[in-house]
């Protein structure tokens, strides 16, 4: 993907918040290495209300996940000397890549935040029929989502909502969005007719989250 391939799939919301967006973000090939990942964790997934611990998305008063949803962190399945093991962990460097990284700098005003950033971790969520993301913002620098599904699309929702400034981003396979943290977003319900629930035809979305750590 050239730089100016990325900048045209690139766009920004109101200048308050901003945010990227790149369809197609990854090639064919990347596809397939993905997608031999997501399906090797077929059955594997934890319920996000079972590792709230790990979860900074909780009420307040209740202390219940916000999240209904199923994950893998990759970072408690790889560590640092067996990250090659992992397709996913293999390809994802292109977010931060120089054709992209330019795009951060032209268009958002918190582009040092990721620049600077030295760590990061990664997780898998997959949502099928009812599951949901209510609002809530993330406790890093950047967040980065990519997300995948089955075609022909076998769901309705999914969607992507920034609150601030009451955009709604629809979920297409193979979109990427990337958002300072702080921004507090959603996904909205997933919704499936009963002969497709629980085959693994409905969302994932490969989350990227970029920090600084001293």
């Amino acid at each position: 993907m050239s730089a100016a391939a990325c900048s045209s799939a690139a766009i920004c919301s109101a200048a308050a918040f901003p945010f990227i967006l790149i369809d197609e973000f990854y090639d064919k090939k990347d596809e397939e290495l993905i997608w031999q990942e997501l399906e090797f964790y077929s059955g594997k997934y934890t319920d996000a209300d079972q590792n709230a611990s790990s979860n900074p998305a909780v009420d307040d008063e209740t202390g219940k996940s916000l999240n209904s949803s199923n994950r893998i962190y990759l970072d408690q399945v790889y560590n640092q000397n067996n990250r090659h093991f992992s397709n996913i962990l293999n390809v994802y460097g292109k977010i931060t890549g120089e054709d992209v990284m330019k795009v951060v700098r032209d268009n958002m005003p918190t582009a040092p935040i990721l620049e600077h950033s030295n760590c990061d971790l990664s997780q898998i969520s997959y949502y099928d029929s009812g599951d949901f993301y209510d609002a809530h913002s993330d406790i890093y620098g950047y967040s980065v989502m990519v997300w995948f599904f089955k075609e022909p699309k076998r769901f309705v929702g999914g969607n992507f909502m920034l609150s601030g400034p009451n955009k709604l981003i629809e979920c297409d396979h193979n979109r990427l969005v990337m958002i300072p943290s702080y921004y507090v977003h959603s996904v909205t319900p997933i919704t499936m007719e009963e002969k497709y629930k629980n085959r693994g035809l409905g969302r994932y979305t490969l989350t990227h989250f970029y920090f600084f750590r001293r």
